[in-house]
């Protein structure tokens, strides 16, 4: 007997997580991440000068929503903690939450 249903998109994939129903469906639909292949932004390790992370690095660069992107992965922690997103890798977002929390601690 085969099962016809889906899980749905991953959500650990940039441009597969299902956003809160907001601004975000919209800008999230012209990421450039979504015409590249997730392994793209998914890699074994997250060092910096790695030529697969400058890569990663580059789409999101040059991506027309990535404040936006930026915005929204530091905001979700728990759907952004693996891979490249917002041209950050997930050292750098954790520093990245870090710094704003103790801003906002001030």
């Amino acid at each position: 007997m085969s099962d016809d249903r889906t899980a749905g998109p991953d959500p650990n994939i940039p441009g597969n997580h299902q956003p809160e129903p907001s601004a975000a469906a919209t800008w999230e639909s012209k990421a450039a991440c979504t015409s590249v292949p997730a392994a793209t932004f998914f890699l074994e390790r997250y060092l910096p000068r790695h030529p697969d992370v400058q890569a990663a690095k580059a789409i999101c660069g040059a991506c027309p929503v990535l404040d936006d992107c930026r915005a929204y992965t530091l905001a979700h922690p728990g759907w952004t903690s693996d891979g490249i997103w917002a041209a950050m890798t997930p050292s750098e977002r954790r520093r990245a939450r870090k710094a704003t929390d103790e801003r906002t601690a001030a």
